[in-house]
């Protein structure tokens, strides 16, 4: 069976959905059921060519145009009947819009990666006119929607009128991997947020606690790149915190998991999570974790609660967030069975959705 996967960014890049396709597809295309290949979108010059077995055609694209690329949809339109299925990543961007309409006979599968909420106020009303316009036809022409949590599922029906069946399988993580990974040496304990830098992952929160624990005892790593960087800079300066807090930027994975080992708290504020990749890693390096209370977070709060502290970072005072780390950093988090989450079995029921979809296709 031919599975044409489609997405805004290529499948090697450090964002969420990306991330999800990646070692998704390392794995299927083992597979002798399956033939699979990749099409997605790159801010760099457009290439074909082969990534860990996975044939990958990247176009040329902008986020300033939702990601779409009128070659995409040219090539949607003209092979897309080669392929058996269509699986289709993402609901901020127009490249599951091309596919339900590039190819409308095929049939399609949408992992909306959604999000409730928009990342800042002043994106409320698009996102609201564009869900209503454009994901309701996505999600209605697909045979199937595929969320990561409860909380997204949720989230999708409350606010869509949906005719399909709607799955639900988590994102995973690399447990054989992150068990491998070696701690750095520190000298003090480390507290580490790992993700994109932008507002509304609330890193500017966490160096605000900061002022309020003791830089003898506690560190701060942030990893990650993003927009929000210049900012969080000028905040550190501000605030004399140059010698506690550093931003690492980017970094493999392989570096991310030794951090991970090494650091006593891990912190995940984001207002907006449908998931919470990150947070699964950390207590698989069995750090214990504080999250935001809010959507995917607060699932997987409410699933390992000796584990994960849930907090209210838009009312929280820093210096009650201090307390906070300074309380979770006491102990590790150890016994925590995250066997499900694997990306091996993970990877294992997409396969077993894609042959599910192709049978009830046949039978109509």
């Amino acid at each position: 069976m031919k599975i044409l996967t489609v997405l805004s960014v290529p499948p090697w890049s450090k964002e969420g959905q990306a991330r999800v396709v990646g070692e998704t597809a390392k794995r299927l295309s083992a597979s002798t059921e399956l033939d699979l290949e990749i099409w997605c979108g790159t801010p760099a010059k457009g290439c074909r060519g082969t990534w860990h077995g996975v044939s990958v055609r990247a176009y040329r694209t902008r986020n300033w145009v939702g990601y779409g690329s009128l070659p995409m949809f040219r090539d949607l339109r003209n092979e897309a009947r080669s392929f058996d299925l269509i699986h289709a990543h993402g609901s901020s961007t127009l490249v599951p819009l091309m596919a339900a309409y590039g190819c409308s006979e095929i049939p399609l599968i949408v992992s909306p990666h959604f999000h409730a909420e928009a990342s800042a106020s002043y994106l409320t009303g698009p996102k609201r006119a564009y869900d209503l316009t454009c994901n309701s036809r996505v999600f209605n022409k697909a045979r199937r929607i595929i969320c990561v949590s409860k909380t997204e599922r949720k989230s999708i029906q409350e606010r869509f009128e949906l005719r399909r069946p709607v799955s639900i399988i988590p994102n995973g993580i690399s447990l054989k991997q992150i068990e491998n990974a070696q701690p750095y040496a520190v000298d003090r304990k480390l507290i580490l947020s790992v993700g994109r830098l932008e507002r509304y992952k609330n890193n500017h929160r966490l160096v605000e606690a900061m002022r309020y624990l003791s830089s003898d005892e506690f560190s701060l790593c942030i990893i990650g790149s993003g927009k929000f960087r210049g900012e969080l800079e000028q905040q550190i300066r501000r605030q004399g915190l140059s010698d506690s807090v550093k931003i690492l930027g980017s970094r493999s994975d392989d570096e991310v998991y030794r951090w991970m080992k090494t650091c006593s708290v891990f912190v995940n504020l984001s207002n907006v999570e449908a998931f919470g990749i990150t947070v699964l890693e950390a207590l698989a390096a069995h750090s214990r974790v504080i999250v935001n209370d809010k959507f995917g977070l607060r699932e997987l709060s409410r699933k390992f609660t000796k584990a994960i502290i849930p907090v209210d970072v838009k009312t929280m005072h820093p210096r009650d967030l201090a307390q906070v780390i300074r309380e979770t950093a006491e102990t590790r988090a150890n016994g925590v069975n995250l066997s499900e989450f694997d990306w091996n079995p993970i990877s294992k029921r997409i396969k077993e959705t894609y042959l599910e979809v192709a049978t009830e296709t046949d039978a109509r």
